[in-house]
């Protein structure tokens, strides 16, 4: 926030992992990884508190879908009511270059690396319109999704370097043999063939739901009405009364004290920072 100043920022969380839509299309996305604990989930709501004393005035989360999902459909629609827009998502999870554009960046949350277009190829061996298709065939493992077998991430962006598409490989399969130095060439049809359908069960769990209605804040300024709907994301700082009001009792838990917190404050107010 203090380095890029951003006009509007919001944040979306996921929901609880057995109630998200992609168990319905694939019982076994994300299965491999532990169960959420419940002490964590019921911190939730004090997060989002957080976020908005911290003057993130739009907070999302929705039942059945992810944080990714809330995340596309705001960029989408952000992109839709105001054309000179940038979008940047803060996210770590690869999936979501798959959203890039030109008027829509992903940045590492750690790092703060800032991924176009073209790095993303870079990075991943196809541009941001081909990372569904990569994901189908080589499979996510954070995810639980297995891809074809015998088809590692190498030999999806061969494939689909070749012909474009995974809709275009599916229609060409008589031509995948002919691949020069691609291992196991003569095979790799049969096994795509075999597992059509597990392909397009996999292509329709990493697609971004990026349509979901989402109910935006309105502004808080009454002089703004019938302006954008991105006015009620508009940041306007910390709420220092509320903001300090939930960390002093968060500080004050058992076994934390509040000394930490009020050096941090104090820090902080000599620096002239939001947070």
């Amino acid at each position: 926030m203090t380095q890029h100043n951003p006009a509007y920022v919001a944040a979306a969380f996921d929901g609880p992992r057995d109630q998200v839509f992609r168990r319905d299309l694939f019982p076994a996305y994300k299965r491999n990884r532990e169960a959420q604990p419940p002490e964590l989930l019921a911190l939730v709501p004090r997060a989002m508190a957080y976020l908005e004393a911290l003057g993130c005035r739009g907070v999302f989360r929705s039942t059945r879908h992810e944080g990714d999902d809330l995340m596309g459909s705001l960029s989408h629609m952000a992109k839709a009511v105001a054309p000179d827009v940038t979008v940047v998502l803060v996210t770590e999870d690869k999936d979501m270059f798959c959203l890039v554009d030109d008027r829509t960046l992903v940045m590492h949350p750690r790092t703060l690396e800032v991924f176009d277009a073209a790095r993303v190829e870079a990075k991943l061996g196809v541009p941001p319109s081909l990372v569904g298709d990569l994901l189908s065939l080589a499979g996510d493992p954070v995810d639980g999704i297995p891809g074809v077998k015998g088809v590692g991430p190498q030999t999806a962006v061969r494939l689909l370097r070749a012909f474009g598409s995974l809709d275009n490989l599916y229609a060409n399969l008589e031509d995948v043999a002919a691949l020069p130095n691609l291992r196991g060439a003569k095979t790799l049809a049969a096994k795509l063939t075999q597992q059509k359908e597990d392909v397009r069960v996999y292509r329709s769990v990493v697609a971004l739901a990026c349509d979901v209605a989402l109910q935006l804040p309105r502004a808080p300024d009454p002089r703004w009405p019938g302006t954008s709907p991105l006015e009620g994301l508009r940041y306007g700082g910390v709420d220092e009364i509320e903001g300090e009001s939930l960390l002093l009792e968060a500080m004050g838990a058992p076994g934390i004290g509040r000394g930490p917190f009020l050096q941090l404050l104090r820090h902080q107010r000599q620096r002239s920072v939001p947070f």
